[in-house]
């Protein structure tokens, strides 16, 4: 995945985030979903636990193998759009 992400930065001529971010996120109406290295910190994020307590979750080394933070509402849009043979699904029909 991280060869991939480094391929598609190449190919688009700047940086992976920005190029998922602005061909395929923002296109599908993905607003809550970004990348980072770092667990998301927003008040509706799945907090991580162990052993019932608590606990940090450790960072990304790579941002293309698991960096995407997102909603469910923002998962389904893709999930939609692989069904549809990489199509925008229309919603409701």
């Amino acid at each position: 995945m991280t060869l991939l992400g480094d391929a598609i930065g190449k190919v688009a001529g700047r940086d992976f985030v920005s190029q998922v971010r602005d061909e395929i996120l923002l296109p599908l109406g993905m607003s809550r979903s970004s990348f980072s290295t770092s667990a998301d910190r927003t008040p509706l994020a799945a907090q991580g636990y162990r052993k019932g307590a608590e606990a940090e979750d450790p960072p990304l080394r790579d941002v293309p193998a698991g960096g995407l933070n997102t909603s469910v509402l923002d998962l389904s849009r893709f999930v939609r759009m692989v069904f549809a043979g990489g199509k925008r699904a229309i919603v409701g029909s």
